[in-house]
């Protein structure tokens, strides 16, 4: 049975906590976010595999070709978060920065150099996960 958008979005929304602004607030909204990280996970396993069989997003069924693993769903859930956390970055370096004064925000700096950190970190737990997986497959 192929895995579902379903089974990867939860699975994203169960490994963080999120500001709900930055989610995805439609269907064709997050077709498209899952999409993006199926995409960045692709790129990711055919430089590490040649033989890698590319997991394909299918929005009429909600689904994609092949049933995933957990760990393939993990990573994915994880490229998501890190989608996520570039998307928040992009609004706070935008929006709060340029505005703080007027919306009477503080520690915008710290919370840039906070957000990057976040997302080096979400990078390397990625790599770990992939490395792990590959790990896993070749024992």
């Amino acid at each position: 049975m192929a895995t579902t958008y379903e089974d990867i979005y939860q699975k994203f929304l169960s490994i963080g906590f999120y500001n709900n602004a930055f989610l995805p607030s439609t269907d064709p909204k997050i077709y498209e976010f899952i999409r993006a990280g199926l995409n960045h996970f692709n790129v990711r396993m055919i430089a590490e595999d040649e033989a890698w069989e590319e997991i394909i997003g299918d929005d009429n069924t909600e689904s994609v070709n092949r049933d995933l693993t957990d760990n393939e769903i993990l990573i994915i859930a994880h490229y998501l978060l890190l989608s996520y956390y570039e998307q928040a970055l992009t609004y706070t370096a935008t929006v709060l920065i340029p505005f703080s004064k007027e919306i009477g925000t503080k520690n915008v700096g710290n919370q840039l150099v906070s957000m990057r950190d976040l997302i080096a970190n979400q990078r390397k737990i990625i790599a770990q996960l992939i490395f792990n997986s590959l790990e896993t497959e070749i024992m």
